[in-house]
């Protein structure tokens, strides 16, 4: 959000640049390193959060963990 906050702040393409390639980054990471670790650590449990909270996009009620 900061660097975001500087693209929009500064105007400048390199922030925005930057910008793209630090979330595309962290997005690849979360996804192909981050999550599978989660599942192996939590299996099941962690397997069927993710059925119900969304990765990047808020919900607007709460998942009060049951199905």
């Amino acid at each position: 959000m900061v660097l975001m906050g500087e693209v929009l702040f500064t105007g400048s393409i390199y922030f925005l640049i930057w910008w793209i390639v630090f979330a595309i980054a962290k997005h690849l990471y979360f996804v192909f390193h981050e999550e599978p670790e989660l599942e192996k650590r939590f299996a099941e449990d962690y397997k069927l959060y993710k059925q119900h909270v969304p990765r990047w996009i808020p919900r607007w009620k709460a998942w009060d963990g049951k199905e």
